[in-house]
């Protein structure tokens, strides 16, 4: 089925609704017909234990904030997806079907307009974390958005957490509903940070945390190095990322990120680099890919 993509050294994606044994190594993202925010997201988080990749679709909606809430979801699962072939708006300018069918505004549509930006402009500021993260995927097996139990397997409490997964290796997602301002976060043993807020808590308890519409529920461990990039409208084989270091606490390791074509099977032979960015604002690469897709600002604390 891949042999022609192969033929060419082009890789390829896509969307199935079913998916059965041995099916993880193919790059197929999984989506289903479920709307129910509350089972997408078990979908999205129970996935990982397989090995495959599933992802929740933003379609239907009972109002604007149960839109942020979802849209807050699929930007931090495989693929982000907003479904909206059958009306001819997007949702943020109006999530009512049958209004936004007769081409009449939300009377909201520039604030939910605003969040949805800058949610999807988390996600690009995110593309290299993610992209290293599909890397660890594809070289070890490591899912890259999994359950919380994955990681802190001798944790009881991890095994109950049913809107937390980790993503890559340092972050913790926490996903509220349409009914919450703010909710319970379960944080295991360690220290912990806001990712947008720099706000600290102990692990090994339950925190209540305030959920924006416009930013998705990010925690990372502490004494970390967070690459982000600057966001960009669109990614291609020539697209370079600026990225910023975002420091929390004492970083004692690097930060690294995957860095290859991304069109070509040539990182099979070896056409790839880790770049690891050190707490000393220097950077080393490991590889034999020629080009630098990554640029660096300089390093700064929270």
């Amino acid at each position: 089925m891949l042999a022609p993509f192969r033929q060419v050294s082009r890789r390829t994606w896509g969307l199935v609704r079913n998916s059965h044994l041995w099916a993880s190594p193919l790059p197929f993202v999984l989506y289903s017909d479920l709307y129910e925010h509350a089972d997408f997201l078990r979908g999205l988080i129970n996935a990982g234990f397989s090995g495959l990749l599933w992802t929740p679709e933003v379609r239907d909606c009972k109002s604007a904030k149960d839109l942020m809430r979802r849209l807050a979801s699929t930007i931090l699962s495989p693929l982000a997806l907003v479904n909206a072939w059958y009306i001819p708006n997007p949702p943020w300018f109006q999530f009512d079907t049958a209004l936004n069918l007769r081409g009449e505004r939300h009377p909201e549509a520039d604030e939910l307009t605003a969040a949805a930006r800058r949610l999807f402009e988390c996600r690009m500021q995110l593309l290299p974390y993610l992209y290293s993260a599909f890397a660890d995927y594809h070289f070890s097996g490591i899912p890259p958005f999994r359950a919380m139990v994955m990681d802190f397997p001798d944790d009881p409490r991890a095994r109950r957490c049913e809107r937390q997964l980790m993503i890559g290796e340092q972050l913790l997602a926490a996903f509220a509903t349409e009914t919450e301002d703010e909710m319970d976060v379960y944080l295991p043993h360690g220290r912990w940070r806001g990712v947008w807020d720099g706000s600290s808590w102990d692990g090994g308890q339950v925190v209540r945390l305030a959920v924006p519409l416009d930013l998705p529920l990010l925690l990372i461990r502490d004494d970390s190095i967070l690459l982000l990039a600057d966001p960009v409208q669109s990614v291609g084989p020539t697209t370079k990322f600026h990225i910023r270091p975002k420091f929390f606490g004492r970083p004692q390791h690097p930060a690294r990120l995957f860095e290859d074509d991304g069109e070509t099977f040539n990182f099979e032979q070896g056409q790839h680099n880790w770049v690891y960015y050190h707490p000393d604002g220097t950077i080393s690469r490991q590889g034999k890919y020629a080009e630098h897709r990554y640029t660096f600002a300089s390093g700064a604390t929270d």
